[in-house]
């Protein structure tokens, strides 16, 4: 079979996958070989797939999870499990002529069932049980090297590419300068689903590419108790800065035009926040709005 003998000319000379890989992009077709039909240890396949196909610079971004649709995302399925058939080096190479890179977009692959056939040493092709996916101009595009099954029911313990994707979220809300100015968790919380990073957004409207709606609170929370930590360590030795911040406040020219309390508190979080990077406790603005009020006349 031509397979076969594409397969012995790999073993005979040595191809790795990094040069099946530029064959497959180039377009070259100088291996004659198809991708999906390239044997290895079943265990093996995935480090395969990412060690040919996962230099971000010359390949893709892989990501070892798939998309999750929406009601209205708009799809496209290709492969040896959908209507229209296409070799998995085409659709790699049809994916790299869109430019996608890790900042717009990326390619998800997953295995979602055993292999079906397993030859005389115990391999498996590439494609047995793989899909394939990428979002390109708003369409989900699949390559389907599996039987369509139902969607399982949302898990509330993330695999190991959405526990990354929730950590990601995270270290962005807690590096968010807007987030952490926010005093209140209810404040955080509605940021987040709204005017916050809009990927977190995206997960609250069930529209994110990797986690499902139910890790959004998970999200919330973990931020929160990242920024909460935060700001504990930075306030922890605030009494001994407090004589210094008082002829600071006093020293403030915009702070001394202010006579409302409402107005003269919120400058007060405002030079604590340029200092500490944190909103400050409710309890210190307090005491150092007592300490700098002006005083009444008569």
């Amino acid at each position: 079979m031509t397979v076969d003998n594409s397969l012995e000319r790999i073993a005979r000379d040595d191809t790795s996958p990094e040069l099946v890989a530029r064959d497959v992009l180039s377009g070259s077709g100088s291996l004659d070989v198809s991708v999906a039909t390239i044997r290895v240890a079943p265990q093996e396949r995935m480090a395969w797939l990412v060690r040919a196909f996962g230099n971000p610079r010359d390949a893709f971004h892989l990501w070892p999870a798939l998309v999750q649709p929406s009601a209205t995302t708009v799809q496209t399925t290709v492969g040896p499990f959908a209507d229209t058939a296409l070799d998995l080096g085409m659709f790699l190479r049809i994916a790299k002529r869109r430019e996608l890179t890790p900042e717009s977009s990326a390619i998800y692959l997953a295995y979602v069932d055993q292999p079906r056939d397993l030859d005389d040493a115990g391999n498996a092709a590439i494609g047995d049980g793989l899909v394939v996916q990428f979002v390109a101009g708003g369409i989900l595009h699949t390559w389907q090297g599996a039987p369509v099954t139902e969607p399982a029911a949302a898990s509330s313990h993330p695999n190991p590419s959405q526990q990354e994707a929730i950590d990601e979220l995270v270290a962005q809300l807690a590096g968010d300068p807007a987030y952490r100015k926010l005093p209140r968790k209810t404040a955080r919380d509605d940021y987040a689903r709204t005017d916050g990073t809009g990927e977190v957004a995206e997960v609250f409207r069930g529209e994110h590419l990797v986690l499902p709606q139910n890790f959004g609170y998970r999200i919330l929370q973990d931020a929160h108790a990242v920024v909460e930590k935060g700001a504990r360590r930075a306030y922890a030795g605030v009494e001994r800065d407090e004589p210094e911040l008082i002829r600071q406040l006093h020293e403030d020219v915009p702070l001394a035009g202010v006579h409302d309390r409402t107005a003269r508190r919120a400058r007060i979080r405002e030079l604590l926040f340029q200092r500490y990077q944190y909103a400050p406790p409710t309890d210190l603005v307090g005491r150092l709005y007592d300490a700098t009020k002006p005083t009444s006349r008569h």
